[in-house]
């Protein structure tokens, strides 16, 4: 959520969120997960509710790594820019990636191409990447650190296929 926002936006944010993990994770065991930009570890919680045998996150900051630690001592988190560093996974071994509302913060092409090439990369035949964003028509940068793009230059930017669909 974003703490200059009402509680009934941040409420509603998390039930959509929430219906698209749903949504995406239907029929699907979750075995190894890789949440990017864990965040307070709602994403985590949620991977975990649904029975994930491992959970890996990374976060920009190392203050919200250090309390994801605190929160979930049996986890590995990581601080890191996703969009130069490469993802603490080895090629081919996570079955799920999260990386809910994160997109928008990867306001350069360049980061948004390295995080998706490392998605792919550590991402399981057969596994799923979930990747929600405000993906409307259009491309505009809403602030200096934020950047909203269509779901069409997604696709087009992506090395792994994605689904085109709304939640």
């Amino acid at each position: 959520g974003h703490l200059e926002y009402p509680p009934s936006y941040n409420a509603w944010l998390y039930r959509r969120k929430g219906a698209a993990l749903r949504s995406a994770l239907r029929g699907r065991a979750v075995n190894s997960a890789l949440d990017i930009g864990s965040g307070t570890g709602w994403v985590v919680r949620q991977l975990l509710d649904r029975g994930a045998g491992s959970v890996v996150g990374v976060e920009l900051t190392q203050v919200a790594v250090d309390r994801l630690r605190l929160e979930f001592p049996a986890l590995s988190f990581h601080q890191l820019d996703v969009g130069v560093a490469p993802l603490p996974a080895q090629a081919a071994s996570i079955d799920t990636v999260t990386m809910l509302d994160v997109a928008y913060h990867l306001v350069e092409d360049s980061g948004l191409d390295h995080v998706l090439a490392e998605i792919a990369r550590v991402l399981r035949l057969g596994g799923v990447a979930i990747v929600t964003d405000q993906f409307g028509t259009r491309d505009h940068p809403a602030a200096d650190h934020v950047r909203f793009r269509s779901q069409q230059l997604l696709q087009r930017r992506s090395p792994i296929a994605l689904a085109d669909r709304a939640v």
